[in-house]
């Protein structure tokens, strides 16, 4: 379904809410209709407000005697997956770049004038790079000390 029919219809259910909570109840308090028949075309009527609202890609199984709806939880791990496989090729990408330019910067005259302006403004984007490489603290700690070890030997 396209953006706008989707639009169309979350809009219509919205609208078909209206009789339901005005409608009916009025109906049922002025004794035209008993509780059976309020219950039944209640239950209905939200089922399918509740369809068009949502949209029926997000629905997979409608229960009636159960009332249940479940989406489509495989269609949301999907999505997270590729969320996590995403997240870790740009930490991948930081890692190198970092990598890079820290061995870059060994052999450039920012290594040695340590107290320069452009030293420490080039210290403080590394680091911040630096932090979207490895969340976890100890393992970050470890792979600076490999990049340490990588031009100045070890420590």
């Amino acid at each position: 379904m396209s953006d706008a029919s989707q639009q169309v219809a979350r809009r219509v259910g919205y609208l078909i809410l209206a009789p339901l909570v005005i409608g009916l109840p009025t109906a049922l308090f002025a004794k035209e209709i008993d509780i059976q028949v309020f219950t039944a075309v209640a239950v209905l009527w939200l089922l399918v407000a509740l369809f068009l609202i949502i949209g029926h890609e997000s629905i997979s199984e409608i229960t009636f005697w159960k009332a249940s709806i479940k989406t489509d939880a495989a269609a949301a791990k999907k999505a997270r997956e590729e969320a996590e496989k995403i997240r870790d090729q740009i930490r991948e990408v930081s890692r190198v770049v970092v990598e890079n330019n820290y061995l870059i910067s060994c052999v450039s005259p920012l290594a040695s004038s340590k107290e320069s302006a452009a030293t420490q403004h080039f210290q403080a984007n590394m680091d911040a790079l630096s932090n979207f490489v490895e969340p976890d603290e100890t393992r970050a700690i470890e792979w600076r000390e490999r990049l340490r070890e990588l031009y100045h030997g070890p420590r």
